[in-house]
């Protein structure tokens, strides 16, 4: 598994034009993902009110490009089967989904969320194995390179660790966002993943 760091140099510090210059990356890197990879990506943040500025703005990103997605606003109840990247599987997936006690899962909308290109949402779903843009204050719950759950981040439960293909953290100009970069960044090294850091102008 790779963890990239994409570190944004912007130096305009206005918090709404640093918080729509955050989105703005977030949308041309969502589009790269998909253009670049059959992977689907799992957007995650803490930040409910950001989330929803980001559910509406990749809408709207781009007239030459649709970005499909779905906002989960109830992540805990995706599926107790892990939800996986491949196509192919999702069928399986929904199989399981449809078969639940749960009367979401059998809501015609959720069925869309689940199989959608990008879901955005405030945690992991368990198991996935696509990429992931995190965009919380916290490392990802991760299954470390010797196969073992990560127990010491504050998002997940050690069971519910993921095994994402690809891990996409960006760290905005402000120092807030640098000193969470910096932690997450000695989280993953100390986990032994494998770290690439990509300055961005």
């Amino acid at each position: 598994m790779q963890i990239s760091f994409y570190v944004l140099n912007n130096t305009n510090t206005a918090s709404s034009a640093s918080s729509e210059a955050l989105l703005d990356f977030v949308c041309k890197l969502t589009q790269t993902v998909l253009k670049k990879s059959e992977l689907s990506l799992v957007i995650v943040d803490d930040d409910a009110e950001r989330l929803a500025k980001l559910d509406a703005q990749l809408w709207s990103f781009s007239a030459e490009s649709f970005i499909p997605h779905a906002l989960l606003l109830e992540p805990k109840s995706l599926t107790t089967e892990p939800l996986s990247s491949n196509p192919d599987t999702h069928h399986d997936t929904l199989a399981a989904a449809t078969s639940s006690t749960n009367a979401l899962m059998h809501n015609k909308d959720y069925l869309v969320e689940l199989t959608a290109p990008v879901i955005l949402t405030s945690e992991l779903p368990i198991g996935f194995d696509g990429a992931v843009l995190n965009l919380a204050a916290q490392p990802l719950s991760l299954t470390t390179p010797n196969n073992t759950p990560d127990d010491q981040s504050h998002t997940t439960e050690p069971h519910q660790a993921a095994t994402p293909e690809r891990v996409l953290e960006i760290i905005a100009p402000d120092e807030v966002s640098k000193q969470q970069g910096r932690d997450k960044y000695q989280h993953y090294k100390n986990q032994g993943f494998e770290l690439t850091y990509y300055p961005v102008n």
